[in-house]
């Protein structure tokens, strides 16, 4: 397997598994579901880690596919920006996602563990912008103008007319 395949492979990772943790996470605070809470915050760390395995291995994809031929060379930059910064919030909502599995058991009260409200918040919008934002998607969305010409089809169909 090479970088290109590996990126292929694991850069989707993050876009299916975003709004799941998202879902988790949202879920897990209004039903006061400590079980969906850590299923959502280890889903996140882990989602951090496929981000950063992405954007690693993007750029030797780069290097592999930019002499091919039918490889759109100007949507690569776009994608590795949104990419970049779909993993920047990835980071942090990962970061707080470990701090919140590793803080020690807490009696009662909260989300079931010491985390201070502000940081849970934290959590909550890290993994919005993540998500919600679409950073993720958008890269990917981003990504596939770069080899396959049927995504610029779709987006030419569904812009408006003049």
């Amino acid at each position: 397997m090479n970088p290109a395949h590996l990126h292929l492979v694991v850069n989707h990772i993050p876009v299916i598994g975003g709004p799941i943790a998202l879902a988790l996470l949202v879920w897990g605070a209004l039903a006061r579901d400590r079980s969906l809470r850590r299923a959502g915050c280890l889903l996140t760390v882990l989602l951090a880690v496929s981000c950063w395995v992405a954007v690693y291995t993007g750029e030797s994809a780069e290097d592999l596919i930019e002499s091919l031929d039918g490889v759109n060379r100007p949507a690569i930059h776009p994608h590795e920006e949104r990419a970049e910064a779909a993993w920047a919030a990835f980071l942090v909502a990962g970061a707080l996602a470990a701090a919140a599995l590793l803080l020690p058991e807490q009696p009662r009260g909260g989300w079931g563990r010491r985390v201070p409200p502000p940081a849970a918040r934290a959590l909550l919008v890290a993994a919005a912008l993540a998500v919600g934002i679409a950073l993720v998607v958008s890269a990917a969305s981003l990504g596939g103008r770069i080899r396959h010409p049927e995504v610029d089809l779709v987006a030419a169909e569904q812009s408006p007319r003049n």
